[in-house]
């Protein structure tokens, strides 16, 4: 349940859908970010079983050259994904998942 949570918040960070389902609505995600073409892109991949159930583009990679974003394209993520995994646990806690308290080892061996 926490797995589910975080991909939730990540996705939902983005824009507010849900196609986390085996059938990935890609028409449902192509109208949300297909408004993004001009502007600083992001990547959209859903993950079912560890293979990419879908996986696009969208926007710029650099608005001053005008490069797209593409499949190769390097994010540095770095500190940023720090401050998403403690809102993810804060949410899990509120929510009764755990306990701000419980060692770490109880939910990765």
């Amino acid at each position: 349940m926490l797995f589910a949570r975080i991909r939730s918040i990540a996705l939902g960070l983005s824009a507010p859908f849900s196609c986390l389902a085996a059938d990935v609505n890609q028409q449902k995600v192509d109208q949300i970010f297909s408004a993004r073409s001009k502007v600083a892109g992001c990547a959209v991949g859903l993950i079912k079983d560890g293979k990419f159930v879908y996986r696009k583009t969208y926007g710029m990679s650099s608005l001053e050259f005008g490069v797209p974003l593409s499949a190769q394209s390097i994010f540095y993520m770095g500190s940023v994904s720090k401050q998403f995994t403690a809102a993810t646990v804060v949410l899990a806690a509120e929510q009764g998942h755990l306990s701000l308290d419980d060692d770490v080892r109880k939910f990765i061996p």
